[in-house]
């Protein structure tokens, strides 16, 4: 059996508290090396990253907040 690795190109933490979302970065940077990573402190700057031209191949979503998180899934994936 072969197991041929995720190639991870962008990814994108959306989490309002900047200390976990910095310890996220770190965390997929460890599994990715050379992952770009994108962070989002609200759902407003989640909207303008993703209007922007923002595809990322991971989205780590904050779990702690219903609405945050609905509206971020529904941005990401319609």
């Amino acid at each position: 059996m072969t197991i041929t690795p995720l190639i991870m190109k962008t990814g994108l933490i959306i989490e309002d508290q900047p200390e976990s979302a910095i310890w996220l970065g770190k965390a997929i940077m460890e599994s990715f090396p050379n992952i770009a990573i994108e962070m989002a402190l609200s759902l407003r700057e989640t909207r303008e990253k993703l209007a922007a031209g923002c595809a990322p191949d991971i989205a780590l979503v904050d779990l702690g907040r219903d609405h945050l998180r609905l509206d971020a899934l529904q941005l990401l994936f319609g």
